[in-house]
């Protein structure tokens, strides 16, 4: 919702069209969802002190994950839309391009959010994926129907991309990756700040 906000509010247009939003909200919320409901529970949750009856089921670590996705995703894709508008491929029509590259972004960024929500504590790269085999699953499965998305003709048709180019592909991965260490430094500081230890 910020990054169409964002975007219209910069006079960018919309980034995407209302059937890509709802394949964004197919592709990276069902499968995910599933296999971080296998997710094991973490080792600090029994050495902490009881929640009390007052508390908020939205904690503020919680809030600050929400507002850091918020805001980063929505500017990030208003970025690369934009970027994407001024600089397309050439053979394709412009604003199907922009919205590819918009969809994909966001796509590719809720994929590596993924794993960063495997908790709220921890750094991604302490938990194994071997401990829960069903997260990688999910995002292999969720990326390769993406893949097919911007590639095979039939849903190309129905959802109206085309296929990207490969700088265009290094620009969505780096914005993901940036994503990445955005949500991974705000993990940090809450650790930091000692949010964790107090409930």
């Amino acid at each position: 919702v910020l990054a169409i906000l964002f975007c219209l509010a910069a006079g960018f247009g919309l980034p995407y069209s209302a059937a890509q939003i709802l394949w964004i909200n197919l592709v990276t919320n069902g499968l995910q969802d599933v296999a971080l409901a296998a997710e094991q529970g973490e080792d600090f949750v029994l050495k902490r002190k009881p929640r009390g009856a007052s508390m908020q089921i939205i904690d503020r670590v919680m809030v600050q994950h929400m507002v850091v996705v918020m805001v980063v995703f929505g500017l990030s894709v208003a970025a690369v839309f934009r970027y994407a508008q001024l600089n397309p491929a050439e053979g394709v029509d412009a604003g199907a391009y922009a919205s590819t590259v918009a969809m994909t972004s966001m796509v590719m960024l809720q994929m590596l959010n993924v794993f960063v929500c495997r908790s709220l504590v921890e750094p991604f790269y302490r938990i194994p994926l071997r401990q829960n085999p069903w997260v990688l699953a999910a995002v292999l499965a969720s990326t390769g129907a993406q893949l097919a998305l911007l590639y095979w003709p039939p849903l190309q048709r129905v959802f109206g991309t085309v296929p990207i180019s490969a700088d265009k592909w290094l620009i969505v991965m780096g914005i993901a990756v940036l994503g990445l260490v955005a949500l991974e430094t705000s993990k940090w500081w809450a650790r930091r700040t000692g949010v964790y230890r107090q409930g």
